[in-house]
C-alpha cells in the first residue's frame, strides 16, 4: 500500500492458490484433517496447473518470480506430506465435498470480481497468456468445461493413487493367503 502497487481487483488473496495456500498452513498448524481433501485435490490440481502454465508478470530472477514457484510448489508438497507421512487419505466423498468448496469460493470470489472490477479464478476472462483454458471454449463455457475437468481429475487422482495401489495390496495379500503351506517370512 505504501508503495502504490495495491489494488483490490489485483491485490487480494483469491486466487484458487491463495485459498489452497492458506489451508495448507492451516492443516499443517492443526492437523485438522477436513481440510485435507481440500488440499488434496484442489491444492494439487490447481498449484499443477499454475506451475505448467504461470500467469507471471514479473521476470526472473525478480523475487515475485521465486515466490510464485515455491508457494505453488509448497501446496503440492505440503498435501504429499499429509498423505504419506501423516497417512491421510481423501474418501469418495471428499471429491463431493471439494466440490462444493470450489463452487461456494467460486460464487463469493465471483461477487467480489463483480463489485471491484476484478478477474479473481479467471471467472470474468481468461488470463492473457497462454493457458489450459485457451482449450476450453469461450467465456463463460469453459468455467463449466473447468468443473468437469476437475471433477474428472479429482477423480482420477483418488483411483490411481489409493483405489488401484489398495487392490493391488489386497490381491498380493488374498494371493499369498490362498497358497497352502506358505508362511509369512517367504
Amino acid at each position: 500500500m505504501l508503495t502504490g502497487i495495491w489494488d483490490p481487483a489485483t491485490s487480494l488473496p483469491l486466487e484458487l492458490c491463495s485459498l489452497t495456500l492458506f489451508l495448507s498452513i492451516a492443516i499443517l498448524l492443526t492437523d485438522e484433517r477436513r481440510l485435507y481433501p481440500l488440499v488434496y485435490f484442489a491444492g494439487i490440481g490447481g498449484a499443477l496447473q499454475a506451475i505448467l502454465t504461470p500467469n507471471l508478470d514479473y521476470p526472473i530472477p525478480h523475487f515475485r518470480f521465486f515466490h510464485f514457484f515455491t508457494v505453488h510448489t509448497a501446496i503440492i508438497l505440503t498435501a504429499l506430506y499429509m498423505t504419506w507421512v501423516r497417512g491421510y487419505r481423501p474418501t469418495w466423498k471428499s471429491i463431493g465435498w471439494t466440490m462444493v468448496f470450489l463452487n461456494v469460493s467460486a460464487v463469493l470470489v465471483g461477487l467480489v470480481n463483480w463489485a471491484v472490477g476484478s478477474n479473481y479464478m479467471f471467472l470474468m476472462r481468461k488470463p492473457e497468456t497462454a493457458s489450459l483454458l485457451d482449450l476450453l471454449g469461450p467465456h463463460p463455457l469453459y468455467i463449466m468445461v473447468e468443473e468437469f475437468i476437475a471433477l474428472v481429475l479429482f477423480i482420477l487422482m483418488y483411483v490411481v493413487f489409493f483405489v488401484i495401489p489398495d487392490h493391488i495390496k489386497r490381491s498380493r495379500r488374498h494371493g499369498r493367503e490362498e497358497i497352502p503351506g506358505s508362511s509369512a517370512g517367504s
